[in-house]
C-alpha cells in the first residue's frame, strides 16, 4: 500500500516537472524569435519620386495620393524586413539577399561590417514600376540590432 502511494506521488512529481519544463522551454523560444525589434514599426516605403512644390491644397491632394499609389504594401515590407534580419545574422560582407512577392522585388547587400559588430546594408525595393534605395546602419547591442539612421 505504501509503495503505491509512493509511486503514484512520484509520478505526478514527473508530470509536474514536464509540464514546468515545457512551459520553460516554450518561453526561451517566445523570448528567443521576438528578440528583433520590428524593422519598420510604423514607417512606411513609398518608390514615389516626384514631388509638386505645395502651393495649394490641391499639390497636397497630388502628393498624397501619389505617396498612396507608390506605398509599398505591408506584406512586402514583411518579406524585406525578413531580408535585412537575416543579412544582419547570416550574410558575409558583399553577399546579397533578394526577394520578390508578386511584382515586387528587393534586395539587402551588405557592405561593411566593422569590428564593433555595425553593420552598413545597402536596401533596395522595387514596387509598382519604381525603385526606392537607402543605406542602414545597424550596430548589435545587447543581442538585438540597433538601427541609426532608420
Amino acid at each position: 500500500m505504501y509503495t503505491t502511494d509512493i509511486r503514484k506521488q512520484s509520478m505526478v512529481s514527473f508530470a509536474k516537472m514536464r509540464t514546468v519544463i515545457g512551459v520553460l522551454l516554450a518561453s526561451i523560444s517566445i523570448a528567443a524569435c521576438s528578440s528583433h525589434q520590428p524593422y519598420y514599426a510604423d514607417k512606411r516605403i513609398t518608390t514615389n519620386s516626384t514631388y509638386q512644390h505645395n502651393a495649394s491644397v490641391y499639390d497636397l491632394v497630388i502628393n498624397w495620393s501619389r505617396d498612396k499609389a507608390y506605398e509599398v504594401p505591408y506584406e512586402y515590407r514583411q518579406e524585406h524586413e525578413r531580408c535585412v534580419y537575416f543579412s544582419l545574422d547570416n550574410s558575409n560582407l558583399g553577399e546579397t539577399c533578394k526577394w520578390r512577392v508578386d511584382g515586387s522585388s528587393g534586395a539587402v547587400r551588405v557592405v561593411a561590417i566593422y569590428p564593433n559588430t555595425c553593420h552598413i546594408l545597402l536596401n533596395s525595393v522595387w514596387y509598382n514600376g519604381k525603385t526606392v534605395s537607402w543605406e542602414d546602419k545597424a550596430c548589435l547591442k545587447n543581442k538585438q540590432w540597433k538601427f541609426y539612421n532608420r
